[in-house]
């Protein structure tokens, strides 16, 4: 996924640093840079990384809790970390946000979405979606699913309605509440309407921006 987003970066000619988990352990990541992406993976891949000699060097050893320390750092100075699909479990478990994954605990015959094109709704009012369109294409693959300050009821739908997200807090994208299909085959629609997808929280001085979904899914660098 790292290679995808290194691809649609360069497409677009957004000049970028290829951090590695050596750079990030180092600290000192806001005197550098601005904005921080972590494309998908899982958080235990990211804190622990592959075992030293199955890869070179520089591929090896993880983040380590210092280094994952260092990213809460950097955005409580002032910087922007984004992140992208299973990467959002980390910043959602360590810097304390109000959001949690609502289809995590579930079961595959319940909830199933291997590679699918869903419906999305975009705030195009704020900053994070300027320029977008109101509605776009979101590339779901066994993606997170975000639920702002409510509990899941027994079939995913809400107990009572949706209170304003805390301070702090926008929602950017959401799944809407029907004809959530627009490419391919999915189960259990139900625990994604009305849910968050793309999610702006302030952090200190700085921002984590949670995009619960492959943004630059290949063949779609253009959404």
């Amino acid at each position: 996924d790292e290679g995808w987003t290194r691809w649609v970066l360069e497409q677009y000619e957004f000049p970028y640093t290829t951090l590695r988990d050596k750079d990030i352990r180092a600290g000192s990541l806001r005197a550098r840079f601005d904005v921080i992406v972590l494309p998908d993976a899982s958080y235990e891949s990211m804190l622990t990384g592959l075992a030293p000699g199955t890869m070179p060097e520089e591929y090896v050893g993880g983040m380590t809790p210092r280094g994952v320390q260092h990213l809460m750092q950097f955005a409580a100075e002032g910087g922007t970390l984004a992140a992208m699909d299973s990467a959002t479990e980390l910043p959602i478990t360590l810097m304390g946000l109000p959001v949690r994954n609502s289809v995590s605990g579930l079961r595959e015959n319940e909830f199933y979405i291997p590679g699918t094109l869903l419906r999305l709704n975009v705030n195009n009012t704020h900053p994070v979606a300027w320029g977008m369109p109101s509605e776009v294409a979101a590339f779901f693959a066994r993606s997170p699913v975000f639920e702002v300050g409510r509990p899941r009821g027994r079939f995913g739908d809400a107990r009572n309605a949706d209170p304003d997200p805390p301070a702090g807090l926008n929602i950017v994208g959401t799944y809407p509440a029907k004809d959530l299909l627009m490419s391919g085959w999915l189960m259990g629609e139900r625990y994604l309407h009305d849910k968050a997808a793309v999610i702006e929280a302030v952090v200190d001085k700085g921002r984590v921006v949670l995009l619960g979904f492959r943004v630059q899914h290949p063949g779609q660098p253009h959404a």
